[in-house]
């Protein structure tokens, strides 16, 4: 069970992990904004947001489509929760990182690479805690004038 929780816990970090933005358009040049700087930035800013926790911030970072992937990863994990699967996603970033205290898992986030093509980027990271490993892919969108996470893939 501890095995699923951890496995299952690791697949949702990184889509929380790369949503915050901090280009949120205004004095930054285009090729500033859609620099991987940028990008990295926005993932890492994410990661605290999601540890902290902050799920408004968390899931004001997510875009609408990434909102309705972590939902539902969260709800066909298998993970119990005491009220049910959340149904929203800063419910979802709640129950998830009281899993995570409950675990007293504390992962450390390491950015591998980032891509940038125009108004989409990747990320690829890694994640270690004492408990386990994990690696994935993350692709963000640039709209609104700042990065947001659209869709997420372990590795």
């Amino acid at each position: 069970m501890r095995r699923i929780l951890l496995t299952t816990s690791f697949l949702l970090l990184p889509l929380i992990v790369a949503a915050l933005s901090t280009s949120c358009g205004g004095s930054k040049s285009s090729n500033q904004a859609h620099s991987s700087a940028a990008v990295r930035s926005t993932y890492q800013s994410f990661w605290q947001a999601y540890m902290k926790p902050d799920p408004e911030k968390t899931c004001s970072l997510l875009t609408t489509r990434g909102r309705r992937i972590f939902l539902a990863k969260i709800q066909s994990s298998g993970m119990g929760f005491e009220n049910g699967a959340p149904k929203t996603c800063s419910d979802g970033v709640k129950a998830v990182h009281k899993l995570l205290t409950t675990l007293s898992i504390s992962p450390r986030l390491t950015i591998r690479k980032v891509s940038v093509n125009g108004d989409r980027a990747t990320i690829s990271w890694s994640t270690r805690s004492s408990a386990s490993r994990g690696t994935g892919t993350t692709r963000l969108v640039y709209q609104g004038g700042r990065w947001l996470i659209d869709e997420d893939g372990t590795g």
